[in-house]
């Protein structure tokens, strides 16, 4: 026997597009728009599924963004090749917080 899903929010009529709810809806403002920098997305399979994922909102609006499923032990093929590719100069993008401030960067140019 299976439990409902019963999980906050569950009850929301959602547009099926940016599963927001429909009254608040985004759709109508999204944008098409051709970045200079590439966005590659690594996400928990999860995130892709919260309305309100940041992610989720630069894929809806710059249209070059890959997803890739994040896997500590198993990493997308695919993900690790593009991050050898030479024209890729790859930065994780994270919230600042404390404890690793020392891993933090403004910017640093690829050496070559």
């Amino acid at each position: 026997m299976t439990r409902p899903f019963l999980a906050r929010g569950s009850n929301i009529v959602r547009c099926q597009s940016c599963l927001l709810a429909k009254h608040v809806c985004i759709c109508a403002y999204k944008l098409d728009y051709q970045a200079k920098a590439r966005f590659i997305l690594l996400m928990h399979h999860n995130e892709g599924f919260k309305p309100t994922n940041t992610g989720r909102l630069i894929e809806d609006c710059i249209s070059s963004t890959e997803r890739f499923e994040w896997s500590r032990t198993e990493p997308e093929s695919e993900f690790v090749a593009r991050l050898h590719q030479p024209n890729i100069d790859p930065y994780i993008v994270f919230p600042s917080g404390e404890g690793y401030e020392d891993r933090m960067v403004e910017f640093e140019r690829k050496p070559g």
